[in-house]
């Protein structure tokens, strides 16, 4: 009988071995979705490369879809990553608080801004980009410039044999952007961008790109400007569990030929791998997808101790001496007992 016990504990001590290492699984080992926003009037949806190349990286993990409808909760239920390519529609007040919720909750928000070309048929409202940032406080307080009329920039660097902002990793990204989601690779960036300024003491405190000391905008009649500091063209900020990620140059990332190079804009320099690394590593961010427990996980560890304690319940009760039995006398042999001791 008591070896049966012990086989009992035994088996019971396996199983909940077995239960508890059953760990929970990654979040990046699920489908990664991603949703490009095509109801806000986009002016600029051409990033099929970039959306390509983003997928291979990510081991071909990812469902990429286009929405034509307004954001609300359910269109952003279970999405990883919503990009809001250049627009000139507005946002409702109720689709920035979804937005705001989305961010805090651990999702990734992809801004794409877009310099001003008065040459150019298309472009974007950054004073409707702007009410966007700002329904998300982050603490960096990332905006876009723009003169009298909503008329946007274009940075111009006049030391370059094209006019593009030529961009050294080693120079111009902050060491928060190198360190902290580029493991420190060299990249070297042929950008037409615009300028997104920031709010902060030390700009080499926050993950970004900084423009060239010589760089001057340009906006749509003619005013050149230059920025002594708070100058980005790129940035990231976070707010809650999630993360907003602004690139000041959604055309350096499209298909669109460069009409100077003969190619797409995100072949040129190293443009698709920024792209590519930059949004890979937020997306494996290991202490945002990782560390989640998963209620089945705990049902079960909390199974697996209820029949440990079941079963070392049981052996100790099996140990136990019984009570021994009182003998019963009648009252004359108590007597008789009595009697003799006197």
């Amino acid at each position: 009988m008591r070896s049966r016990r012990h086989i009992f504990l035994l088996i019971s001590m396996i199983l909940f071995a077995n239960i508890v290492a059953v760990k929970p699984s990654p979040q990046i080992s699920e489908r990664i979705i991603i949703v490009i926003d095509s109801y806000h009037d986009p002016v600029l949806l051409n990033f099929t490369v970039a959306i390509q190349a983003l997928n291979v990286s990510l081991n071909g993990l990812v469902d990429f879809f286009y929405s034509n409808n307004t954001i609300n909760s359910s269109t952003l239920s279970g999405v990883t990553a919503l990009i809001i390519p250049p627009f000139n529609k507005t946002f409702t007040d109720y689709e920035l608080e979804v937005l705001k919720r989305y961010v805090f909750n651990g999702g990734i928000l992809i801004l794409m801004a877009l310099d001003y070309d008065y040459n150019r048929r298309f472009n974007m409202n950054p004073v409707l980009f702007n009410d966007l940032l700002s329904a998300i406080p982050l603490k960096e307080n990332p905006r876009l410039n723009y003169t009298m009329g909503g008329i946007g920039l274009r940075c111009i660097d006049p030391l370059s044999n094209d006019s593009f902002i030529h961009i050294d990793s080693s120079e111009y990204f902050t060491e928060p952007l190198k360190s902290n989601y580029l493991q420190n690779k060299e990249y070297s960036l042929i950008l037409e961008p615009t300028i997104i300024t920031v709010d902060t003491s030390d700009i080499n405190e926050i993950p970004a790109i900084i423009p060239p000391a010589w760089t001057y905008c340009i906006s749509g009649n003619g005013t050149i400007l230059y920025f002594e500091s708070g100058a980005t063209l790129f940035v990231i900020g976070k707010y809650g569990h999630g993360y907003v990620v602004v690139f000041g140059f959604a055309i350096s990332l499209s298909d669109l030929e460069n009409p100077i190079y003969k190619k797409p804009w995100i072949e040129l320099g190293n443009n698709k791998e920024f792209w590519i690394d930059v949004l890979s590593s937020i997306i494996e961010k290991p202490e945002e997808k990782n560390s989640i427990i998963q209620p089945t996980y705990i049902v079960m560890t909390l199974i697996g101790i209820g029949i440990l304690l079941i079963a070392i319940a049981t052996i100790v009760s099996s140990k136990r001496k019984p009570p021994e039995k009182r003998r019963e006398i009648s009252i004359s042999e108590a007597l008789k007992k009595i009697r003799k001791k006197r």
